[in-house]
């Protein structure tokens, strides 16, 4: 189980979907359209075993498929055109950790663990990142630049407001 993973799913014609792993190693790809993808993981300390981290996985209508990649530990060459951002997220009003928040950069997204914290891996540029859980409301966004082979920390928590 790899906290932080990044994980693309490509199909041809159409613009990649990224997502990171919980802290269980999981990942989730939703209202997927029919057809052959090609699914990768990248993550940060770890290479590929068997030579790959990508696979062909063939979607069908109204099935949920699971699919393992293996990565190991040791040093792999991270595309350079990838980074990643990490934080925690609080109930404002209760000072607890917040399990459950979607972290959203437009591009990719991942939900939040037991502790509150999350890791997405991104490509090279600038985003904003949207937080949102049922019952609650942010009153802060935001930015983030991602540079190559670099986990970008948030500085402070992420305050989240009970409705």
């Amino acid at each position: 189980m790899i906290y932080g993973a990044g994980v693309t799913l490509t199909r041809e014609g159409t613009a990649p979907q990224r997502t990171s792993t919980d802290e269980h190693g999981t990942y989730r790809f939703c209202a997927l359209s029919p057809g052959s993808y090609q699914l990768a993981a990248v993550a940060l300390g770890f290479e590929t075993t068997q030579g790959s981290s990508s696979q062909n996985v063939e979607v069908k209508a109204g099935l949920f498929q699971n699919v393992d990649l293996e990565l190991s530990l040791g040093f792999q060459e991270i595309p350079t055109n990838i980074g990643a951002v990490r934080g925690r997220v609080v109930d404002a009003k209760k000072e607890e950790a917040l399990p459950g928040v979607l972290v959203d950069a437009s591009v990719a997204s991942t939900l939040t663990d037991s502790n509150g914290d999350f890791f997405l891996s991104l490509d090279i540029a600038t985003y904003s990142l949207v937080f949102s859980k049922d019952g609650f409301h942010s009153k802060t966004l935001f930015a983030v630049t991602i540079h190559n082979d670099k986990v970008t920390a948030l500085q402070t928590d992420v305050d989240l407001f009970p409705k």
